[in-house]
């Protein structure tokens, strides 16, 4: 007789059968996958400097890029290999004329490089003032050194037109002056933006300008120390 049931019995899976929950697909919220593609920041390339040309390919295509870095005092190596090529090529532009003069070139060389450490010390200072963060004078090195390629770039160039004998070094000079002249701006447009602090940073970078006019003026009399004496 049991048996006569078992067909039936086949078709129970369970005694206490589970209510059937019915799921439904939530839709994707369009407003916000847009809102959350505004927000979500683009990917960033990884610049990795892992030798001094990859260093010099950096500096000259996009400099900020180690101003940005926060452990950007890594590359302080690379840096002080950038400041000899700039001195080695002031060395030889004021060695450089009708005669070669190497006590010239040594002293235009040394000029250029207290003028470099001074502005170094100014923009640290200033940076250090104004807006109180914790970025070493390492970093300062490392983030002015990196603008120095291209005030190299305008050496090489200088130096042809010396060896040419053409016209144009007064001119290049004053271009070098300004770009010069323009890396304390650019740096603390870095460090502002990126430490988010509300200060006016525009008038602090006043200041440095206004302590490398005086340097200037007060060296104007020491061929030494007065590097820009042509301006």
């Amino acid at each position: 007789m049991s048996k006569k049931w078992d067909h039936i019995n086949s078709f129970i899976k369970d005694t206490t059968p589970a209510k059937r929950v019915r799921q439904f697909n939530q839709l994707p919220d369009k407003k916000s996958s847009l809102k959350a593609l505004v927000i979500r920041p683009a990917a960033e390339f990884e610049y990795k400097i892992e030798s001094f040309q990859s260093f010099l390919k950096y500096t000259l295509s996009r400099p900020q890029i180690v101003a940005d870095d926060q452990t950007s005092g890594r590359y302080f190596l690379w840096a002080l290999l950038n400041l000899l090529l700039y001195i080695a090529i002031l060395f030889f532009i004021g060695a450089t004329g009708e005669q070669v003069e190497w006590q010239d070139g040594l002293q235009y060389a040394i000029s250029g490089l207290i003028f470099t450490l001074v502005l170094i010390i100014f923009t640290f200072f200033t940076q250090l003032i104004s807006i109180n963060s914790n970025i070493t004078i390492y970093k300062v090195f490392v983030d002015i050194l990196s603008y120095y390629t291209l005030v190299c770039v305008f050496g090489f160039i200088q130096l042809g037109f010396q060896l040419l004998s053409l016209p144009y070094n007064h001119a290049l000079e004053i271009l070098t002056f300004l770009v010069v002249l323009s890396i304390p701006t650019r740096l603390f447009i870095s460090y502002h933006h990126d430490h988010k602090f509300e200060v006016d940073i525009f008038k602090m970078n006043l200041l440095l300008l206004v302590l490398i006019v005086l340097y200037m003026m007060f060296t104007r009399h020491i061929s030494w120390l007065n590097f820009f004496s042509g301006i």
